[in-house]
C-alpha cells in the first residue's frame, strides 16, 4: 500500500473512532466521564484536521508525479 493509501486508511479509521467517541460522550453518565469523552472528541477532531492537511499535501505531490511508498 502506498503512503497515500496508508494515510487515507488512517484518516478513515480516526473518523470512525471519532464517531464512536461522540456516541459515548452522548451516552456517558457523570461529569468526569463526559469530560473525558469530550476531551477525546476534541483531540480526534485535531487529528482529523491534521490528517486532512497531510492527505491534501500527498495528493498534490502525487499529481506532480512524486511517488510515495
Amino acid at each position: 500500500m502506498t503512503m497515500f493509501g496508508q494515510v487515507k486508511q488512517c484518516f478513515v479509521n480516526v473518523k470512525n473512532i471519532h464517531a464512536m467517541l461522540q456516541q459515548y460522550d452522548l451516552q456517558a453518565d457523570g461529569d468526569d466521564t463526559k469530560a473525558a469523552f469530550h476531551e477525546a472528541v476534541t483531540e480526534t477532531e485535531d487529528i482529523i484536521q491534521e490528517l486532512k492537511k497531510q492527505l491534501l499535501e500527498l495528493e498534490h505531490e502525487l499529481t506532480r508525479g512524486v511517488r510515495f511508498h
